[in-house]
């Protein structure tokens, strides 16, 4: 009976640490420092939690805009990435549900 409870204390004890890298991990991601005072400039749309909260929360679908955004990676109420089609030039929204999905696209 004492070994199955410290085998789940363990096991809670690893699931914690898991879910502190991947936040970790995350958090790391997400926060980008640009290499330079001008990486933004050939972007029409500078960054501001305010415009992507609008793009990611509006009832338009972001593929009626046609603009150049910088891939962006972000979470308000749940994973998402934002980025501009290569080819047809409208801007992309993808919820991702699951952390490691999240951290892929982030590679």
């Amino acid at each position: 009976m004492k070994k199955e409870k410290v085998h789940r204390m363990k096991i809670q004890c690893d699931i914690a640490k898991m879910k502190e890298k991947n936040y970790r991990k995350a958090l790391e991601l997400i926060s980008f420092d640009p290499p330079s005072y001008q990486y933004y400039d050939r972007y029409p749309i500078q960054p501001g939690i305010p415009f992507y909260r609008a793009l990611v929360s509006s009832k338009v679908p972001c593929s009626q805009l046609k603009m150049l955004i910088p891939h962006t990676v972000g979470l308000f109420d749940e994973k998402f990435q934002l980025f501009t089609h290569p080819e047809k030039g409208h801007i992309v929204y993808k919820s991702m549900a699951k952390d490691e999905e999240f951290l892929e696209k982030c590679f």
